[in-house]
């Protein structure tokens, strides 16, 4: 048996790390957890670094931020703080991992939110990125 997508290895490996740790997450495991021999669940991710960085993306899109900020960056900032640690304490080991990893569709869009709710502090975006990247 195959997983039936790439999504389902994903879904796999964020359970298999919130229920045991990341370290937990192996390629063979999660190759278990979907009921596929570890050689099929490649065809759906190239290596274990692919498989962590769809699985961060994942976590962000569970519950993101709104799409923009209201404008009252206080209260904006606030937000998305609370968000931030309302995923980690939902998912430990992403405070291991999201900084650094590379910005999928949802990573992207919740730094998209804190850069427009940060903009008015007229940061340079080096500074936001280290903002954002330690926030999550």
């Amino acid at each position: 048996m195959t997983p039936r997508s790439r999504g389902e290895s994903v879904a796999a490996a964020v359970r298999i790390a919130d229920a045991e740790g990341i370290e937990a997450a192996s390629m063979r495991r999660v190759a278990t957890e979907v009921g596929t021999a570890t050689t099929a669940l490649y065809r759906y991710v190239a290596r274990k670094d692919d498989l962590l960085e769809l699985m961060i993306d994942s976590v962000f899109g569970e519950q993101p931020p709104p799409a923009k900020p209201s404008g009252g960056r206080q209260a904006d900032l606030r937000l998305f703080g609370r968000w931030s640690r309302a995923l980690t304490l939902r998912h430990p080991w992403m405070a291991f991992l999201s900084a650094g990893a590379t910005f999928g569709p949802n990573r992207l869009r919740s730094a998209e939110y804190v850069f427009g709710a940060a903009q008015p502090l007229g940061l340079d975006i080096d500074r936001m990125m280290a903002a954002v990247d330690g926030a999550g």
